[in-house]
């Protein structure tokens, strides 16, 4: 980060906190610094390092000279210094270890103890136990084992046993944690291998061990239990009837965000459709229903869960259903380009509906900047001018939107490769069309070009619609001439 960007990164507020951060003598006792801050808050974001020197020297310097340059590197020293602050004030348990750990080495053992029970009650009233919480028993623990060691009262006592206690928990919820996380790679990725999921078999012992115990009284570790149960076992509808009712009778625990779990549900079934198991379509729709009448989407949707849903809907072909949704929960959007993705999912409802006029009307209002969903609205347009027969526009459009794909560094190479493999079949599917208008027989590349699709280990934009074009042409055949 340079000098310049301290107006833009920070708010009005911070600005006028970093002001006094270096005025405080306890924080700097150098004026230069301050000199220079005044510099910086008084120019606003049409500042230049040029300029910070002329200022500040009162002569033409250049702000590669060596004295600039190390002035403006120890400023900075002090500006991380700062945002360290911002963050310490913020983490009032963190505050509190660093008193103990001062108590402790100051032989301060009566204040010690008060304070370590204090931070061991405000970690039990979070109301949630997550890795958050075991993280910080795990840290509090030891810190004390480091200051009263072993207990030779009582071996049974000795704080080593809670320590593991604690370890084991936090090991456990962030390995079953990471066994999703490596669920997702695999799917959205495809890759090769199956990843190393080490330690899982050992997780899952421990857990179905104490089973019980974490059902009762470490919920978060239970309800990633039951989404691990799931993973393995998707067809067991009971395992999806158990995990509801569980998260249901979750929603009463204060500080509990019961939305992430229906999130990770909505995410989970995603995968399972995008493998090709489309029944579970309706799981999908389900989790929704129940997360949109509980009002968990007014605090914000995730804009690829929005999509998510609404695809899973046209995919029942809810239309309705998906429209409704779509402009009932628009204002909630966690994105700048909410109105983007409000026309590109209308834009894609009105497809599947096949009214490609109002389609149109939508996703020719997506803006040029936002590229990713621009992209996808020139995608739909390949589909909507495929299903009208303008096959000569097609094609030009198809060769635009190739140079827009590639011409744009900031699509990732998932994505870019899944985009250019759809227009690579969407244009032979076209040329073969066009072929068949010239009654000529196509059966042996109707089929090649379904062998390539099917063949391909990794996801591709639109498949199915493009199964069923291929089917659509093959079942129009070949009619000789009389």
């Amino acid at each position: 980060m340079d000098i310049l960007e301290i107006n833009r990164v920070l708010t009005k507020t911070e600005l006028k906190s970093f002001g006094k951060f270096l005025k405080s003598p306890y924080f700097n006792t150098e004026q230069r610094f301050v000199k220079i801050f005044n510099i910086i808050k008084s120019s606003g974001i049409k500042i230049s390092r040029e300029m910070i020197a002329k200022e500040f020297y009162g002569e033409k310097i250049s702000a590669t000279d060596a004295r600039f340059r190390k002035l403006v590197s120890e400023f900075m020293k002090l500006f991380w210094r700062f945002l360290s602050e911002l963050e310490f004030e913020k983490d009032i348990f963190r505050r509190r270890l660093m008193l103990i750990e001062q108590l402790a080495g100051r032989k301060l053992n009566k204040t010690y103890s008060q304070e370590t029970k204090k931070a061991e009650s405000s970690i039990e009233t979070s109301g949630v136990k997550d890795e958050k919480y075991y993280a910080q028993m795990l840290e509090l623990y030891q810190i004390r084992y480091r200051t009263e060691g072993f207990n030779f009262n009582s071996w049974k006592k000795d704080l080593s046993f809670i320590i593991s206690k604690y370890l084991d928990r936090y090991f456990v919820n962030l390995k079953m944690f990471l066994y999703q996380h490596y669920q997702t790679i695999e799917y959205s990725f495809h890759t090769p291998n199956k990843l190393e999921k080490s330690f899982i078999d050992s997780v899952m012992d421990y857990v179905k061990r104490n089973k019980t115990e974490l059902k009762r009284e470490h919920s978060v570790i239970y309800l990633l239990f039951m989404e691990y149960c799931m993973i393995e076992e998707p067809e067991n509808k009971l395992l999806f009837d158990e995990y509801m009712m569980f998260l249901s009778e979750l929603e009463s625990i204060p500080g509990l965000n019961c939305k992430v779990y229906y999130e990770d549900l909505i995410n989970y079934y995603t995968l399972l459709v995008n493998s090709g198991r489309e029944e579970f379509e309706l799981n999908t729709i389900q989790v929704a229903q129940i997360m949109d009448d509980r009002g968990y989407f007014k605090s914000g949707v995730n804009h690829n869960d929005y999509r998510i849903i609404i695809e899973a809907a046209i995919g029942l072909e809810k239309y309705d259903w998906a429209e409704e949704f779509a402009e009932r929960n628009i204002t909630y959007i966690n994105d700048s380009y909410k109105n983007n993705i409000f026309a590109l999912c209308i834009g894609k409802i009105n497809f599947f509906r096949k009214d490609y006029i109002k389609a149109r009307e939508f996703i020719t209002t997506i803006t040029y900047g936002d590229y990713m969903r621009y992209l996808e609205a020139k995608l739909i347009e390949c589909r909507i001018l495929y299903e009208e027969k303008h096959i000569s526009e097609l094609l030009a459009i198809i060769e635009t939107v190739n140079k827009y794909i590639n011409s744009h560094k900031e699509i990732g190479s998932h994505f870019k490769e899944t985009y250019l493999s759809f227009l690579k079949f969407m244009k032979k599917l076209s040329e073969l069309y066009e072929i068949s208008r010239l009654n000529r027989e196509i059966d042996f590349e109707i089929n090649e070009l379904d062998r390539e699709i099917e063949k391909r280990k990794s996801m591709l934009y639109g498949k199915s619609w493009l199964n069923e074009k291929i089917n659509e042409l093959r079942k129009a055949g070949y009619k000789p001439a009389p």
